[in-house]
């Protein structure tokens, strides 16, 4: 039970500190930006990057947007570098019948990256995840127009797969999982964390015999991670 108790605050110290850097970032972003390019720069991510997400469905202003649905919430947060010369597109997925990675329950409209069960950084042309620029109109221009293009290459279709009524995490299969036949992309992660969020969404959907058996494969593949053992032995014993 310490152990646990530790584990539990050690994540929530982990998550709190992200945030704190979050709320920093978000305030400071526009003021390093407003002073470095004039201002320029948020412009464009409004003008010409903002609208290929609401396309998809996703609202919200500034550097963060959200897009909810019957069974998921997706959350899009664009992380300037510190350097203020590129930017980042962050990720998230997560089903709304589970409570989040700390298990807290889930407001929709305030949902952060990092407490979602499926985490990326968007890849770049660069495949380095940031969309780099000088001090210049043209270049910071090039930057979000190519970052537009990335995701809309890269994330949108997929995206909208795994977050329909029809995602292949909901009719995942044990076996095929085990072989590593399955794709969720853009999202990669440890298979026993990705295991008992399958396991939890079947037994969440009534599934029982299936929840049983991701929870036996997350178990045969968890590791020394003694939280994850936790979990799936308590979805055994439901």
């Amino acid at each position: 039970k310490k152990e646990w108790i530790l584990w539990q605050k050690l994540k929530e110290l982990f998550v709190s500190k992200d945030e704190q850097l979050e709320e920093q970032a978000e305030q400071s972003d526009g003021a390093v930006q407003e002073v470095a390019v004039g201002g320029d720069f948020n412009v464009m991510l409004r003008r010409d990057l903002a609208p290929a997400f609401r396309a998809d469905g996703f609202s919200g202003s500034g550097r963060n947007f959200r897009k909810v649905n019957e069974h998921w919430i997706a959350v899009l947060n664009i992380e300037s570098a510190r350097a203020g010369n590129g930017f980042a597109l962050n990720l998230g997925l997560h089903p709304r019948a589970l409570q989040d990675v700390l298990g807290k329950e889930v407001d929709p409209k305030k949902l952060k990256v990092q407490l979602c069960e499926f985490r990326t950084r968007l890849p770049s042309q660069n495949k380095q995840s940031w969309w780099q620029f000088d001090a210049t109109e043209a270049s910071m221009q090039a930057a979000v127009a190519q970052a537009r293009e990335d995701y809309i290459q890269s994330c949108r279709v997929q995206l909208s797969r795994l977050s329909g009524s029809h995602s292949p995490l909901f009719n995942a299969n044990v076996d095929d999982f085990a072989k590593g036949d399955y794709d969720f992309s853009p999202f990669q992660g440890a298979d026993a964390r990705i295991a008992l969020v399958i396991a939890r969404l079947h037994q969440h959907q009534g599934r029982g015999k299936e929840a049983l058996a991701f929870a036996h494969y997350g178990l045969r593949h968890v590791g020394n991670s003694v939280g994850l053992r936790r979990d799936f032995e308590a979805l055994l014993e439901e």
